[in-house]
């Protein structure tokens, strides 16, 4: 790591913090007269302890660290924000995050003209350590690192993450919000092996107490310095501190619920799958699970009209056709399941409307030499392509089909590697416009076969029935 001295912008440095009436006197007292206060209205007349001191006593003991090394803030957000404040000069510095993750990095970020970085994840929602160091250079402060991960719910390679922070000399910090869902151990222990460490975690989650914005970030003693120079002197109210202590002196019953929360996250990972309207369960290390699902934004209308709110995620990087939900009581896990039937049973009672779009033609322009899609350098959409299918997968309920005539792909006239790399460059770049299809159904036949099926060995179809066909020209 640098020297903090380094990496903490100057002015920040040499900033002389305010200093309050409750700085400057500790101990007891019969009579204050010191802070402007109204006398009457006991005790919520009197400001707050500036540095929650009997709280991060409690804390100190229940995480395994000094007090020295909490910082305590209007929720995580603010320990986010006063991060970005403290290391990164506006217009000059950047950050780097992981995409997709907690969408606050970003903002925070752009609120303080900062610019942010964003490094995808794998296929799976992994970290590609070599892609976020080398994304990283000399103006990049801080990384910040989800994990578990929101929205995926998944943590992230531990191997990973020591890399980046072995190798990176400026500040890493890591958001474990959800740690206490996890069967993986919390990176406070690495604390005092790593100087440019910071870890931040919640009572929001497992202590079910979001309502008070509680946000803990802990680090060494001389960053957590830096912090409490620049927030705000009363950020944490008496009555969060409060209500705060209250909330930790019943452990016993944090860890009932979260057993609970525990038990029913598997039961709907086991229950979910059953339903034909979910693709895809992904891994959780959270209280809330990623689910793919066969129309995400048909599926959540249905359920907001039921009055049951999850989140959809489907315009999130990664996480096209996901619904996240948060797993609850078991009466309101036994609510949603109960919907999501309803709304299967419906959808299977009716003709599925889908819309069958021809590739060549219409998506991309057919070459006209030899009418095969055969290279990268002969891809070519239509103009307005993107804006016009955007616009009808957003306000239309449609399935999305493919349909191509490739003749004699698989053969000597047509072999499938000249094919298939113009082809999957094509879906990539739908996808990365938000376009995505349900089935693509590939036609392999000679016209002079004159089959009566065509041969469409690409993908099982998965239309329970069609209500309406039409071809892309019409819709334009």
């Amino acid at each position: 790591m640098k020297d903090l001295k380094d990496l903490v912008r100057p002015n920040v440095w040499n900033l002389k913090p305010y200093s309050s009436a409750r700085d400057e006197f500790h101990g007891d007292a019969s009579v204050f007269l010191d802070a402007n206060e109204n006398p009457w209205n006991m005790p919520y007349n009197r400001y707050p302890d500036p540095l929650q001191w009997k709280l991060k006593d409690r804390l100190a003991v229940l995480k395994g660290v000094d007090r020295s090394s909490i910082f305590l803030g209007n929720g995580s957000d603010e320990a986010i924000d006063l991060v970005i404040r403290a290391f990164c000069e506006p217009g000059l510095d950047s950050v780097v995050t992981i995409s997709p993750s907690y969408g606050m990095y970003e903002v925070a970020a752009n609120v303080n003209n900062v610019e942010c970085r964003k490094v995808s994840l794998d296929e799976n929602f992994d970290l590609d350590a070599e892609a976020v160091l080398e994304s990283a250079d000399e103006w990049t402060k801080v990384i910040f690192l989800c994990s578990p991960n929101n929205p995926s719910g998944n943590s992230l390679d531990r191997g990973s993450i020591y890399k980046i922070l072995k190798n990176y000399e400026g500040i890493v910090v890591i958001d474990e919000a959800y740690i206490d869902f996890s069967a993986y151990p919390s990176f406070l222990k690495e604390l005092s092996g790593f100087p440019n460490l910071i870890v931040l975690q919640t009572l929001s989650k497992a202590w079910g107490a979001a309502g008070i914005r509680l946000g803990m970030a802990f680090a060494s003693p001389e960053i957590i310095g830096v912090l409490n120079k620049i927030k705000y002197p009363y950020n944490v109210n008496l009555l969060t501190q409060e209500r705060a202590l209250y909330v930790l002196e019943n452990k016993e019953r944090m860890e009932n619920q979260l057993r609970s929360i525990l038990s029913e996250r598997i039961r709907l990972q086991t229950v979910l799958p059953e339903l034909n309207c979910v693709r895809k369960i992904y891994p959780t290390d959270a209280n809330f699970i990623l689910v793919e699902v066969t129309n995400a934004d048909t599926i959540y209308k249905n359920l907001v009209r039921q009055g049951i709110i999850v989140r959809n995620r489907t315009n999130v990087t990664m996480c096209n056709g996901c619904l996240r939900i948060t797993v609850g009581k078991p009466g309101e896990n036994d609510v949603l399941l109960d919907a999501l039937k309803k709304i299967v049973k419906i959808y299977n009672s009716y003709m599925k409307r889908a819309l069958f779009i021809d590739r060549d033609g219409t998506l991309v322009i057919e070459p006209p030499v030899d009418y095969q899609l055969d290279s990268l350098e002969k891809l070519e959409f239509y103009p307005k392509v993107f804006r016009n299918l955007y616009f009808i997968r957003k306000q239309l309920d449609f399935e999305f089909v493919m349909v191509t005539n490739q003749d004699g792909l698989g053969t000597d006239s047509f072999p499938e590697d000249t094919f298939w790399p113009a082809h999957n460059k094509m879906l990539k770049t739908l996808e990365g416009e938000g376009i995505r299809f349900d089935d693509i159904l590939i036609d392999r036949s000679f016209p002079e076969e004159n089959l009566s099926e065509p041969k469409t060995p690409y993908r099982h179809v998965r239309l329970l029935s069609v209500r309406m066909s039409m071809t892309w020209q019409t819709v334009m």
